[in-house]
């Protein structure tokens, strides 16, 4: 049990022994027990410690009810202890606040009030909220037990986290956040030490309102305000303005701060900083994650997105695939628009009927399209009576349309030499609408459309690269950490994995060099290098020679039996004696050097059938088999799924997909990417890109989490299970 209390007066934290604060010098009173609290199986003593300033010990009970188990840690509002509700039986989080907050009816009062709004706050992604307890001298909160660690751990453990994982606690927080502004509550207090990271991977935001009323009050109470929750204020929170764009900010300073290590602001005048200076851009994030953090703590409030919601889908890819989803949709229009006029042109009037249907059903309050059906209708009714006019009786385009017709081309052909193929596609549709069957539109009209579509193919391959990429980042650091740690073994067989799924990768076979130097073993040879330039070879030639006829020289002598003669005594008779033979001792050999024998952790086998489902931002679950194949650290398997899917005109499509994936576990990161496949709509094939797997395998191997980019470019939330 940590051997603190709180000053009543500052709230700074102090030793047992301190008799005054060692902030305001406030003389410290000597601590008691509340009269809420007892020992499990004892008598409440009563000179033992006050539960805000030294804390509760083990089997405590409160209120006759909830029973302490140990304490989880200890924060601005008072401290945080694992407990038993011993009436159902199961664990919870009991967080007691402090005696300078217990001693402010103001502060109390509010406090209640909050909790009462909080307690109706039931989300996936927010730590329930199940009661406030107001006893005389023991006010504390009694919240949802969440087994894991806070954000603001992992940062300092890891120092920053990858975009990918940055994106995946950022939309789950914003999922959060989303739902309680819905309910009309701001969280106001937004930073990693209210988050909470499950074991089981849940994602859950804590102390909605109650914090920020907390940290108010003391700072009311004590003229103090806090560093720590200052770096995620935004400007107008600090001149008392609060809005659900206030937590937005909070949120971009979170994901910079995971991103890069550290919030933007963190010593000096914060105030100053936080209302003036611009942080510079992140280091290492890609530009669109730049561009969205920055969006989110710009210092204009209007300049933010909307809503949490809007920032929620730029991260999930939602917002993305709707950009998508109106350009096909208008694209899909456009066309309609163009085959109906020149099925109406060339007299086939049933056709043209039938497109302007199709048309109005995806757009119903398009005046233009009503107009045209009604024209194609009546000109159907004639032709069945026979009284329809020809298409070459019809009067040709006036003046007027011509004149429009060669604006529309001067502009697509500005667009595409500007390769803005969206813009020149759609002046040629308008174009073509005018003027059907013109030759010269339509072939302009499909070149505009291959160029777009290459473009399209060029984005797909530099995001697979990219996820590539990312891979390898991953595999470096954490091969880093592992060297860091002194793992030099494991380092090198994440390393000779690695470059089973990648030869000859130039930085897996530098690092894999360095580390094997350091282990004393053969070096792997680097791949091929470009030629180097010419050195003067002839002057290390005659060096050499030079070396070799002086050794040949002292060889020569050697044989001739010229051998050093160690120098005699005389003694005093005259006789010379030899010298005397020392024994020559046998050379020591030093013995081999032999590593430590390294414990392997045991190797996982996913190998078998397993069940997959993928979450799509818009609702969309895709699920079906997963058959592995694993055979030393090489992944290969099939997935096959059959399910429904809606198109634009609300219509219902059975999707067939069965893909073949290769790839490579390292560690516990799965990266696999499809290489063949099969994908149907309605029994008819199509086409697709690159399908790329990234999961995380847990539980020894039982479950794999993680995301993926499906066929057509679509983020997801992937969970597979044995």
């Amino acid at each position: 049990m940590p051997e603190t209390r709180f000053c009543p007066k500052c709230g700074e934290e102090c030793g047992l022994e301190d008799k005054f604060c060692t902030s305001c010098r406030t003389e410290l009173r000597a601590p008691s027990r509340p009269s809420g609290a007892r020992s499990g199986g004892g008598a409440a003593d009563e000179g033992g410690f006050g539960q805000t300033e030294m804390g509760l010990p083990a089997n405590a009970v409160l209120l006759n009810r909830y029973k302490i188990v140990k304490l989880l840690g200890a924060g601005g509002m008072g401290r945080v202890y694992l407990a038993e509700d011993q009436m159902l039986g199961i664990p919870i989080a009991i967080k007691v606040l402090r005696d300078i907050l217990i001693q402010d009816p103001v502060a109390v009062k509010r406090l209640i009030t909050e909790a009462k709004t909080s307690i109706l706050l039931a989300h996936p992604n927010i730590v329930r909220l199940h009661n406030f307890e107001d006893g005389e001298t023991t006010k504390f909160l009694v919240m949802e037990y969440v087994e894991g660690e806070t954000l603001d751990t992992r940062i300092a453990n890891q120092g920053k986290l990858s975009e990918a994982d940055t994106r995946a606690i950022t939309v789950e927080v914003c999922r959060g956040l989303e739902h309680a502004h819905s309910k009309k509550v701001i969280h106001r207090d937004m930073k990693p030490g209210n988050v909470l990271l499950g074991k089981d991977g849940s994602i859950k935001i804590s102390d909605f309102g109650l914090a920020r009323l907390c940290h108010d009050s003391i700072a009311r109470l004590t003229s103090q305000l806090s560093a720590g929750t200052l770096q995620y204020m935004s400007p107008e929170q600090l001149d008392g303005e609060i809005s659900e764009l206030s937590d937005q900010y909070s949120v971009g300073i979170m994901m910079y701060e995971m991103l890069s290590g550290a919030p933007p602001f963190v010593t000096g005048d914060l105030p100053g900083q936080i209302r003036n200076k611009v942080p510079k851009p992140i280091d290492g994030a890609s530009p669109e994650m730049n561009r969205i953090v920055a969006r989110c703590i710009d210092k204009d409030k209007n300049r933010r997105f909307a809503g949490i919601r809007k920032l929620r889908e730029e991260l999930d890819g939602t917002a993305e695939q709707r950009r998508k989803q109106a350009s096909q949709l208008d694209q899909h229009l456009e066309s309609l628009k163009s085959r109906a006029t020149a099925a109406f042109n060339e007299g086939r009037y049933a056709d043209a009927v039938s497109l302007w249907q199709q048309a109005l059903a995806i757009k119903p309050d398009d005046a233009g399209f009503a107009g045209s059906l009604q024209r194609a209708q009546e000109y159907l009714a004639r032709a069945r009576q026979g009284r329809a006019p020809k298409p070459e009786d019809r009067p040709q385009p006036d003046a007027e349309r011509l004149q429009r017709i060669e604006t529309l081309k001067a502009k697509g052909n500005e667009a595409f030499a500007a390769a803005r193929y969206g813009d020149a596609i759609a002046a040629f549709q308008e174009a073509l609408s005018l003027n059907p069957g013109d030759p010269a539109l339509s072939q302009a009209l499909a070149e505009a459309r291959k160029q777009a579509d290459l473009l399209i193919k060029e984005a797909e391959r530099r995001k697979a690269a990219e996820a590539t990429q990312q891979w390898i980042n991953e595999v470096l650091e954490r091969v880093q950490g592992l060297c860091q740690k002194g793992s030099y073994r494991e380092a090198e067989a994440m390393l000779q994995q690695a470059l089973q799924h990648l030869p000859n990768h130039p930085q897996f076979v530098e690092q894999l060099n360095r580390i094997r130097q350091l282990l004393g073993q053969e070096r792997t040879p680097m791949p091929p290098q470009p030629p180097k330039s010419r050195r003067k070879w002839w002057i290390w030639g005659l060096a050499g020679l030079a070396i070799l006829v002086i050794l040949g020289i002292v060889g020569n002598l050697m044989d001739d039996g010229y051998v050093p003669t160690p120098a005699v005594e005389k003694p005093a008779s005259g006789v010379v004696k030899p010298p005397e033979e020392k024994p020559v001792e046998p050379p020591v050999e030093k013995p081999k050097w032999v590593p430590p024998p390294v414990e392997r952790p045991r190797p996982i086998d996913l190998s078998g059938s397993w069940n997959y489902a993928l979450t799509y931002p818009n609702g969309l679950v895709k699920s079906g088999q997963m058959l592995i194949s694993h055979v030393n650290q090489q992944v290969s398997f099939s997935t096959t799924s059959q399910y429904y899917a809606r198109n634009y005109a609300g219509q219902n499509f059975l999707n067939y997909e069965s893909f073949e994936f290769s790839g490579t576990l390292i560690g516990n990161l799965l990266h696999a990417e499809c290489i063949r496949g099969v994908w149907q709509v309605n029994g008819v094939p199509q086409n697709f890109g690159p399908f790329i797997f990234n999961l995380n395998v847990a539980r020894g191997g039982r479950i794999m989490t993680g995301m993926a980019t499906d066929q057509l470019g679509q983020t997801a939330t992937a969970n597979v299970q044995r």
